[in-house]
């Protein structure tokens, strides 16, 4: 079996088998019988189940926030929110996992494989809008950009790791508190 076709059904798999059961431990034992994959295909292809189901989520939230930036070339102030939305829909949606005893591992590999995604944009848009470099700092100074990118990046997971705990997952309610204190939501032109 290729390596594409092992680690899609992984993934697949490990989605179902944490939607199914989300207080139930995810193994490699579980979860190859259910691929019909064999131990050496998820070692050939994978490090840990939980890691295999951290990229099926982040696969999906990842393809919804592609589409985003293809529609939007122009990156105002819609796009941060509408890529916020989105983000905080797909964790609510799969808020059984999020919130399950596995908590801490999905969310500590999801923050691995999207703090970075983010705190690119962030970078992307810090540079396209250098006005919002503070003052006494050079806006074609690429640390003082990847900082400010990665600080509002990394701010943002932490802010999510607890709104996952919120009972209600109120979207926009924690779309409107981003938007209070995220560097890229208040700091971007036309922010109210």
């Amino acid at each position: 079996m290729d390596m594409r076709t092992a680690v899609e059904r992984l993934r697949s798999t490990a989605l179902s088998l944490a939607a199914e059961a989300p207080d139930r431990e995810l193994t490699v034992d579980v979860l190859v019988s259910r691929a019909g994959l064999s131990r050496d295909d998820f070692y050939r292809n994978a490090t840990s189940p939980v890691r295999v189901l951290a990229e099926a989520l982040s696969d999906e939230v990842l393809t919804q926030l592609e589409a985003v930036s293809d529609s939007d070339p122009g990156r105002g102030p819609d796009w941060i929110e509408e890529r916020a939305r989105i983000s905080l829909t797909h964790i609510a949606r799969w808020a059984q996992i999020y919130r399950g005893p596995i908590r801490r591992e999905v969310m500590a590999a999801l923050r691995d494989i999207l703090t970075p995604i983010i705190a690119a944009d962030n970078a992307d848009w810090l540079r396209s809008h250098p006005e919002l470099i503070p003052a006494g700092f050079e806006p074609d100074d690429e640390t003082t950009i990847n900082m400010i990118a990665m600080f509002s990046a990394g701010g943002n997971m932490a802010a999510v790791e607890v709104w996952v705990e919120d009972p209600q997952l109120d979207v926009e309610r924690g779309i409107r508190l981003l938007k209070q204190y995220s560097p890229m939501f208040v700091h971007s032109p036309g922010s109210p």
